[in-house]
């Protein structure tokens, strides 16, 4: 360690701070060790990491149960619509005897209400 005049002022050595000043004649030197603070440091570090890592898993799983939630009646919608065969009636779609493209708009919108009346009717 260089105790010259110009070595005034605190430093960091290695594991070591190191704070000196001039008193007339004489040098102070103060010293303290920084392993215990570093060794601090380092666990606090990877505690922090473990925690992150742990909370992106966990928002990882969560994020997938909510969006099959959330998705579950779109899921539902297109199952129902795949089922409708047009041109016959399948007991949800009032289409016996009738296509699309000959049943009048009047007629299509009292079939979609005696549908919607039906499904309320059954719980649906």
């Amino acid at each position: 360690m260089d105790l010259s005049e110009s070595a005034t002022g605190c430093q960091s050595r290695s594991d070591v701070r190191v704070c000196a000043i001039g008193a007339g004649p004489f040098m102070v030197v103060v010293g303290a060790s920084e392993a215990d603070d570093l060794a601090t440091r380092d666990s606090f570090v990877l505690a922090m990491v473990i925690v992150a890592l742990l909370g992106g898993l966990i928002v990882t799983f969560s994020s997938r149960v909510v969006a099959r939630r959330a998705l579950a009646p779109l899921s539902q919608l297109a199952a129902r619509i795949e089922a409708i065969d047009p041109g016959r009636s399948n007991g949800s779609v009032c289409t016996a005897g009738w296509s699309k493209s000959t049943r009048s708009p009047r007629a299509s919108i009292s079939c979609l209400c005696a549908s919607r009346r039906r499904s309320h009717a059954n719980g649906g």
